[in-house]
């Protein structure tokens, strides 16, 4: 992009990336201050609402991009048809003629179905959440800036994927630095305890985790004579080898060989 710029993503997308490659970007939203950002930055926007990248806060769009990324323009041009200068061939759109000697360069990455995107990664996350000189922590964003000028076989497959990485180290990155504004969810994997548990759970949810049940049979083998089997039902575990497993994982010890310490 050349200055003057400014254009409104419509895109209707569930979250979006936003990459500086070169020069300044503003980051402009209904309802927030405007956010500067700088090559080394990396920004995700949720959220269905429109918003505004552009060389100045106070520049108006002059040019729309919608969903699958088709390109209105808002002063009564063609943008597709190059009346409006903003679409310079396949993934690559903008004001300036020569891409390698504008001003301002960046990267844009959208999901577009709420499918797409995992609900529970984004619970607890803020509208537009920025990342300040991510290089050292989201590495992935100059592997896709790399991949991006690149016209290979799979290539569509391949920036989907860095595409991923990056929206996943980002957040990451952020949830790091929030502290109490890190969502509950990572706060609690951070936990030593909590987090072990949170891991099992993720892990292998197919078994039954409960730490209540577990803690009624070891109540039944100290004070009962009943089969280690039968307990194992009682407390929920149909298959024995999987009440052994975890009884021993949350005791140190197989159901019977703490039945015999318990007595002794």
């Amino acid at each position: 992009m050349t200055p003057p710029w400014s254009v409104l993503l419509d895109d209707g997308a569930r979250v979006a990336l936003v990459v500086p490659v070169r020069g300044e970007v503003w980051l402009c939203r209904d309802g927030l201050p405007p956010e500067p950002l700088h090559p080394g930055d990396v920004a995700a926007v949720q959220g269905t609402r429109a918003y505004a990248l552009a060389g100045d806060p106070a520049s108006l769009p002059a040019v729309a991009v919608g969903p699958g990324q088709v390109c209105r323009d808002l002063t009564g041009g063609d943008p597709a048809a190059g009346g409006g200068g903003y679409v310079l061939g396949p993934r690559t759109w903008g004001n300036a003629a020569d891409a390698a000697a504008a001003p301002c360069a960046f990267l844009t990455a959208t999901y577009e179905l709420p499918g797409q995107v995992t609900g529970r990664l984004l619970e607890g996350v803020p509208a537009a959440v920025v990342v300040r000189g991510a290089d050292d922590d989201v590495p992935a964003a100059r592997l896709l800036a790399a991949e991006f000028g690149r016209d290979a076989p799979g290539q569509d497959v391949v920036l989907d994927r860095l595409a991923d990485l990056v929206l996943v180290t980002l957040l990451r990155a952020w949830a790091a630095r929030a502290g109490d504004a890190a969502p509950p969810w990572w706060r609690a994997e951070q936990d030593a305890v909590t987090g072990a548990v949170l891991r099992l759970v993720h892990d292998r949810p197919g078994e039954p985790w409960t730490l209540d049940r577990l803690a009624r049979a070891a109540d039944l083998l100290r004070g009962t004579d009943e089969p280690v089997e039968a307990i194992g039902r009682q407390v929920g575990y149909v298959n024995p080898f999987a009440f052994s497993t975890a009884f021993r994982r949350r005791y140190g010890l197989p159901p019977r060989s703490y039945r015999r310490a318990s007595l002794a």
